[in-house]
């Protein structure tokens, strides 16, 4: 039976539209009336099923406020009723480096090209060198696009240049941005907040951190007794430990979240102001310390697989590894990213937190730490 049923809703298809309206016609005319599609009746026939059968199409109201099968702007619709929005997608960024004539000038506009891939980044703010001697002019360009936009230290390097600019290049790599979420990734991700809306719990307020614009990690520490810990954390307190993001959208958050009576720890400090009645309350939280990791890879052999470009896909593979806060620089780890690249027959590895490496023992990173690799930090040869 179509319609809206016990089940749900069941849209009547093309075929069965077509026989009840030939139902409908023999009770009226009389059983001898000729359905056949080939004669005059059925040619007005067919258009109006068709227009019955989109009709129809209603499916989609009564999907609209079904999470699991809305789409596009009724997906939208309904997480703003549960104030959860679709994570929206974020730019690239990259420092690079300006030189030229004393007082020259990088218009806002100014774009500058990837190598190979020709991604565009542009300045968003007028720029004016300094003194020769006191150059490079360090500054950060947005990419044109939203999304995860690659540019690999001095890459940056395509288009013409202003007038009195002699180069501007990025000697680190890019800061990759995010895409909005898809339809089915925000579905999950709806889901997953929902479930860590408790207030005051560390979940929670964790997730509600991460929905901070810029924000690419959380870590949180408890202290949920009476006692100072063995990290020395003061009782009943909370250490939110963040890389990215604004400080005051983090003060903010941490402000709005976390359960009354609970202390906040850290060496970054601020203010958080009640909205209800403009109350004031400190909030302290810490940074992540980004530490610097040297790489060097020498490929003592090759097969015949060894592909051209495979000392790049080494230097790629190890940047594409994921590392959280407190997460340890292990050799297993750097070798599954060298070894995923065939051809390899015998070769050393070597790292640490120092140029030219010559160990390749354990880093320890602590809790309040994250291991940072770029490109111009690993060497690779063959």
């Amino acid at each position: 039976m179509a319609g809206l049923t016990s089940t749900g809703f069941e849209a009547k298809r093309f075929n069965d539209i077509l026989e009840a309206i030939k139902t409908r016609l023999r009770s009226t005319f009389g059983s001898g009336i000729d359905t056949n599609e080939d004669e005059i009746v059925m040619q007005i026939v067919n258009p109006v099923a068709l227009e019955i059968e989109e009709s129809w199409g209603s499916k989609l109201l009564y999907d609209a406020m079904n999470p699991a099968a809305a789409e596009g702007p009724a997906l939208d619709n309904v997480g703003a009723i549960t104030a959860t929005k679709r994570l929206e997608g974020s730019k690239s960024t990259v420092l690079v480096n300006a030189t030229g004539n004393e007082f020259a000038t990088i218009p806002v506009g100014f774009q500058r090209g990837v190598q190979d891939t020709g991604e565009l980044f542009e300045n968003l703010i007028l720029r004016t060198l300094p003194a020769v001697g006191s150059q490079p002019l360090q500054f950060t360009m947005e990419s044109i696009d939203e999304g995860p936009i690659a540019a690999i230290a001095n890459t940056l390097n395509q288009g013409s240049l202003p007038s009195g600019i002699t180069d501007v290049v990025n000697p680190g790599d890019a800061t990759l941005g995010t895409l909005d979420e898809t339809d089915e990734e925000y579905r999950i991700s709806r889901k997953v907040r929902l479930q860590a809306l408790g207030a005051g719990t560390v979940v929670s307020i964790k997730a509600a951190l991460l929905e901070v614009s810029g924000v690419t990690s959380v870590s949180i520490l408890e202290n949920d007794t009476s006692l100072y810990d063995a990290n020395g954390q003061a009782p009943h307190s909370i250490r939110c430990i963040i890389l990215g993001g604004a400080d005051q959208d983090i003060i903010d958050v941490i402000g709005a979240t976390k359960a009354a009576g609970t202390g906040t720890v850290g060496t970054e400090s601020g203010t958080f102001t009640d909205p209800v009645d403009s109350q004031t309350f400190p909030i302290n939280f810490d940074r992540v310390t980004e530490i610097d990791i040297y790489v060097d890879v020498v490929v003592t052999s090759k097969g015949t697989s060894y592909p051209v470009t495979g000392d790049q896909d080494i230097e790629d593979a190890i940047l594409a590894l994921i590392w959280e806060p407190g997460g340890d620089v292990t050799l297993p780890t750097l070798q599954n990213a060298v070894t995923s690249i065939p051809g390899i027959l015998a070769y050393t590895l070597f790292f640490d937190t120092s140029a030219t490496p010559v160990v390749d023992v354990t880093i320890s990173i602590d809790t309040d730490e994250l291991a940072d690799f770029d490109s111009t930090r690993i060497g690779v040869s063959s």
